[in-house]
């Protein structure tokens, strides 16, 4: 995930430089918006990745939630909640980045996955955590 982090700001400022491109003639502007339309879609693939590992490390959260050390039965549920907010996070970045694109039909392919996982992500740290919590009050 530390990765992904840092291939995601790599991904942002692709895009940045993409947009202090020349702009002065109409072959300067055409590879401008090539290279911002090359560097979004790139910057919507690192979140959707990021999306992707944090749903394949459900099963390990889930597991310390289930049979973990019960004295770290917190940190379990501390666990899912951030795997949530990493999920939404990268969910909204797939949004932002996605939106510009001139490639609708990608464009609504990967959000549409990217969709399906922070449903998925969604509802099973939402459970994870109310499981803790249920758990920590009896």
């Amino acid at each position: 995930m530390l990765a992904l982090v840092d291939e995601d700001t790599r991904a942002f400022n692709a895009i940045m430089q993409a947009f202090g491109l020349p702009k002065d003639n109409e072959h300067q502007k055409a590879e401008r918006k090539a290279a911002i339309q090359t560097a979004s879609k790139y910057a919507t693939e690192v979140p959707f990745k990021t999306l992707e590992t944090a749903v394949q490390a459900i099963p390990l959260i889930d597991e310390m939630v289930k049979i973990g050390n019960p004295n770290s039965l917190s940190d379990a549920g501390v666990g899912a909640a951030c795997l949530l907010t990493a999920m939404q996070g990268a969910w909204m970045n797939v949004l932002i980045n996605a939106q510009g694109l001139d490639d609708k039909p990608w464009a609504e392919n990967i959000t549409s996955k990217a969709r399906l996982l922070i449903e998925e992500g969604r509802r099973e740290c939402n459970r994870m955590v109310e499981e803790v919590e249920t758990r920590l009050q009896a």
